[in-house]
Formats: C-alpha cells, sequence, structure tokens
C-alpha cells in the first residue's frame, strides 16, 4: 500500500515534471551497485558437457554510486575499488548540483545509513537538493536498479576483451558515460513511467489499476486525508556551497586516512609484542636443563 501511494502521490508526478521541457525539474533515480570483475564480467548457461570460457582472472570489486537522470538517462556517478560511504554520496551530490545549477533537483533513493547520515543531510541542505526516500524493501520503485541490469548485462558482452582490472574499470566507466547516447534508445524502453507495483495479494498489477486503488482509498478514508498538505517551497540547487563541501569531504578523508594509519600502527605493535612472546618462549625450551654442581666443601649436591 505504501508503494501504490509513493508512486501515485510522488513518483510519477516528478516523472511528468521532469519531461516536461518547460519545467524546471530534474529527476534523479540513485543507488550503489558492486561490481566483481570475477563474477559480473561473465554468464552461466546449463550444458550437458563442460566447456571452458575464457575469462580474466581475480575477484576484484569496483564499486559504483550512480544517479540516473530520469529524462535524459544520463549518468552522474561516483566510483571507486574501496567501498561507499557518506564521503561518497557527498561527492555525488556536489557533482549533481554542478552539473545542474539553478534547477528544482529531485533524488529518489533507498534509506541506506550512508546516504541519509547527519553528514550527508547537511550537504543536502547547503546544495539545495530534494531527497525523496523510498519506502523499506522497495527496489522495484528505483529505476536505477534496471540500469544496473543492464550495465551487468553489456559488461558481459565484453568480457573477452577484459584481461586485468583496470580493463574492467575501462569498460564499465565507457558503458556508464554512453547511456543518454549509444543506448539511449534500448533503455528508454524499459525507463518508462511503467513501474512494477503490488496488490494486497502479492500480485502483479498494472500502474492504472494502483492509482484506481489508491483513489478508492482515499474516498474509503471518509474525508481523513482530504485536506492536502502545505506544499513546502522547492529548494533549487546552487553551486555556492560545493566548495565548502568539498572542503568538508577532503578534511573527513583526511581524519578518516590518519585513524587507519593509526589502527595499522596498533596492530604492527601487537604483532610485534607476540611475536616477541613466543620467541621467548621458544629460547626457553630449547635451552637444556642446568646440570648439578658440587659444593665448596666438596660434598656433592643432591
Amino acid at each position: 500500500r505504501k508503494q501504490r501511494k509513493m508512486y501515485v502521490d510522488t513518483i510519477y508526478p516528478l516523472m511528468q515534471k521532469a519531461l516536461n521541457r518547460n519545467s524546471n525539474v530534474v529527476l534523479f533515480f540513485m543507488d550503489g551497485v558492486h561490481l566483481i570483475m570475477g563474477s559480473d564480467a561473465i554468464g552461466y548457461v546449463y550444458s550437458t558437457f563442460r566447456k571452458t570460457v575464457k575469462t580474466s582472472s581475480g575477484r576484484q570489486r569496483y564499486n559504483v554510486q550512480g544517479a540516473m537522470n530520469y529524462a535524459t538517462l544520463e549518468m552522474v556517478y561516483v566510483a571507486n575499488a574501496t567501498y561507499l560511504n557518506h564521503m561518497t554520496t557527498m561527492e555525488l551530490y556536489c557533482k549533481i548540483a554542478e552539473k545542474y545549477p539553478g534547477k528544482e533537483i529531485y533524488i529518489i533513493c533507498d534509506n541506506a545509513a550512508y546516504q541519509m547520515c547527519a553528514p550527508v543531510k547537511d550537504a543536502i541542505e547547503d546544495l539545495g537538493i530534494n531527497i525523496v526516500p523510498l519506502p523499506a524493501y522497495s527496489p522495484n520503485l528505483n529505476l536505477v536498479e534496471r540500469m544496473w541490469s543492464f550495465l551487468k548485462k553489456e559488461v558481459r558482452k565484453r568480457h573477452e576483451s577484459i584481461e586485468n582490472f583496470a580493463d574492467f574499470q575501462k569498460e564499465v566507466n565507457d558503458i556508464l558515460a554512453h547511456t543518454h547516447t549509444t543506448y539511449y534508445d534500448g533503455l528508454r524502453s524499459t525507463m518508462g513511467e511503467a513501474i512494477e507495483l503490488y496488490d494486497d495479494d502479492g500480485y502483479i498489477i498494472p500502474c492504472a489499476k494502483a492509482v484506481k486503488m489508491v483513489e478508492d482509498e482515499k474516498a474509503a478514508s471518509d474525508g481523513e486525508e482530504s485536506e492536502e498538505a502545505e506544499e513546502t517551497p522547492a529548494k533549487v540547487a546552487t553551486a555556492e556551497h560545493v566548495k565548502a563541501i568539498r572542503e568538508r569531504i577532503k578534511a573527513e578523508q583526511k581524519v578518516a586516512e590518519e585513524e587507519r594509519k593509526r589502527r595499522r600502527r596498533r596492530r604492527q605493535d601487537k604483532n610485534i609484542v607476540i611475536n616477541v612472546g613466543a620467541e621467548e618462549k621458544t629460547d626457553k625450551a630449547s635451552t637444556p636443563g642446568k646440570t648439578a654442581e658440587p659444593d665448596t666443601a666438596g660434598n656433592a649436591n643432591a
């Protein structure tokens, strides 16, 4: 029910505004994906006999946090080989604000902790970006998930040209750079207004039926929801705070790097103590017992 209401009241109206060329609204669907070179670059097929398929070695991971422009299908993204966190989210928001100055930016995303933590919320407020959080467990409402499926399919087609991790990164970046040009026609048919919605029994229903169900639910509420909430003025993205936010990101990265170095030194010191203790035990175990010596009086020791 929450998904249906979210689509009818929020997502669909934003889609209509984003597709209107006279509108100042830019709509994004955002999420992260973790691509594994030795896994996502190949496919699987059932066979009655064993067949060897050439692929790249290793299982290095390439992380992409991307936002898809719903109208143009252009991808704005941040990628690395380490991990996604609140700093990569803030960097992505800075890129979006720089690319679309003066626009009403709406970003539909899930409630992942690194996307909704306090530093990220401060950056959102400074940049004038409007976040539309999805209900819990609602990947079907996030169209960028379809983009990730398309990305993996295209990477599999290029697996023969991938010899190492650098090639893997290059192919992924090349695909993401051409979603709004080379791949636009193929993607547009899968990125329409139709979103997978369900009835109360868990069966997939057409979007038109979902609209009818939401209208009936509102009518059955006996006017409890008839009063519309007062709309708050939409925030407009500005570029004036981008530099300050990037400085904030650099400062946090420096602190994080110092903490990693401190933990590394602590582990090294701990290993040294353990190794020294092990060596002392080994020395004691290898030292032979002392033999008895006669005392000065000439009496033998027992």
